[in-house]
């Protein structure tokens, strides 16, 4: 098995940032096992955590 590329991530001062982070780091490595994009998986990401926090991301 291949190495995977790291996963890049943002500064993180913040709680904002935190979750962008958080966010970013799940949608790239669920596109990773599901061979996917990782833009529809972030947009899949955000949309669940929207409806879980009930609050815009």
């Amino acid at each position: 098995m291949m190495p995977s590329a790291p996963i890049h991530r943002r500064p993180a001062n913040d709680n904002a940032s935190m979750k962008e982070n958080l966010t970013d780091m799940l949608a790239e490595l669920a596109a990773r096992r599901l061979e996917a994009s990782s833009a529809d998986v972030r947009a899949a990401v955000l949309r669940q955590l929207e409806m879980q926090m009930g609050e815009a991301v």
